[in-house]
């Protein structure tokens, strides 16, 4: 695993029950309505935390679909089982965004809410999402926490370091 943040403690409760609804969950509610599905959808959720996002995607996610909805800390995915109701579409798993431990070309969507600034190797991560994702297929990101201050890096540094056609964004928003 990479060095990202898993964040023990009390702050899956805290992050889920106090900042969640205040800052997130309008943020859940729009990069979920941004994504179309075929059916048979096969989603991965990258940084699904306290599952926030997961909830959202799964009331657009098709009878026939699946989800799995991913982090770096067990405890915030632990978070997440005990707040999103069971669902035979849903798994949940600890990986490493930076070393997604998947085939290539497993996913339909990918999403990632404000996981990507945690990831201590943002390229690679970006990169490894290409990968698993089917040719053509959305990666929805929303970037940068509304409560913490953007990047300083330009966006168009980031695309010069990964190529260009290096993933398809299909939504973005910066803060």
């Amino acid at each position: 695993m990479s060095e990202a943040p898993t964040f023990g403690g009390s702050t899956p409760q805290n992050y889920h029950e106090g900042l969640g609804p205040m800052f997130f969950e309008p943020y859940a509610r729009d990069i979920a309505a941004r994504l179309t599905l075929p059916r048979g959808a096969r989603v991965l959720e990258i940084a699904a935390g306290t599952g926030i996002v997961t909830r959202q995607l799964l009331a657009r996610l098709p009878d026939d679909g699946t989800l799995l909805a991913t982090d770096a800390g067990e405890p915030m995915l632990a978070q997440g089982q005990g707040s999103v109701a069971p669902d035979s579409r849903l798994d949940w798993m600890v990986a490493d965004a930076c070393a997604l431990p998947f085939g290539d070309a497993e996913f339909d969507a990918i999403v990632c809410q404000f996981g990507l600034m945690f990831f201590p190797d943002k390229l690679g991560a970006l990169r490894h999402m290409r990968r698993v994702l089917k040719p053509g297929r959305p990666v929805l990101l929303k970037r940068d926490c509304p409560c913490v201050p953007a990047s300083s890096r330009p966006r168009a540094e980031a695309r010069k370091k990964m190529g260009s056609g290096l993933f398809h964004v299909s939504a973005y928003a910066e803060t």
